[in-house]
């Protein structure tokens, strides 16, 4: 399995999907066709959750993000369940900048429709 590596432009974000288990998300994910920006990424998933690693790491610093992004990454954060429900190490790690209570909030609203451990920090 290959990484796969996404460069930010503007409106998407920096995306580093490793076959080490750690998945990164940063900065802005606006993309204007959503369904196109994340094919690539859910193909990597279900790829990497065939034969996954005994710990997988998702981090998400993002400073904005809409709402069809919001789900994109909810339906991706899905994809590790089985994972966590078979007994791998899988977590996710939520990055907010201090004082940004609106990006902490959706952090928040995420963790509560998954079953994932979720831990929600200030950087």
């Amino acid at each position: 399995m290959e990484e796969l590596l996404r460069e930010k432009t503007e409106d998407t974000p920096y995306v580093e999907l490793l076959p080490s288990g750690k998945i990164t998300f940063k900065e802005r994910s606006l993309p204007e066709d959503s369904n196109s920006f994340f094919a690539p990424i859910f193909d990597w998933v279900s790829e990497y959750v065939k034969n996954p690693q005994e710990k997988t790491e998702i981090i998400f610093q993002l400073e904005y993000f809409n709402s069809a992004s919001a789900r994109k990454f909810v339906k991706i954060l899905i994809e590790f369940e089985p994972l966590f429900d078979n007994g791998k190490n899988v977590k996710v790690i939520w990055l907010y900048k201090q004082g940004d209570i609106v990006i902490r909030d959706r952090g928040i609203e995420i963790s509560k429709v998954i079953s994932l451990p979720f831990e929600v920090k200030e950087i």
